[in-house]
């Protein structure tokens, strides 16, 4: 078979990535960029269908509170120093992240 221009063999291991999903050039413009704001933003980060994610409305709700505590509590939020990433393909993320804050 083929997906998308790539074939697969018969006996070949296929493992589908949800986070890259997310990542889709064909869907979303700058798919690399952090965007909060994106206004077309059909991810699928809590699945989709019978797998929908029960906790979606609490992680969104969580979202919310931390993000806009953190523009409220901090006027400027810069990068001190480099990312560190998670050394696991399958779920994406930080290890790492320091920042430098001004207060508000």
């Amino acid at each position: 078979m083929e997906i998308r221009g790539c074939p697969v063999r018969a006996g070949e291991f296929l493992m589908p990535v949800i986070g890259a999903s997310n990542r889709d050039p064909a869907v979303f413009d700058n798919p690399d960029r952090l965007d909060i704001g994106r206004a077309e933003n059909r991810h699928l980060a809590f699945a989709l269908g019978p797998h929908f994610c029960l906790g979606a409305p609490l992680a969104r709700l969580e979202g919310q509170l931390a993000i806009g505590t953190i523009t409220r509590a901090f006027s400027r939020l810069e990068p001190a120093g480099h990312a560190i990433r998670r050394r696991n393909f399958y779920m994406r993320g930080l290890e790492c992240l320091q920042l430098v804050a001004t207060a508000a």
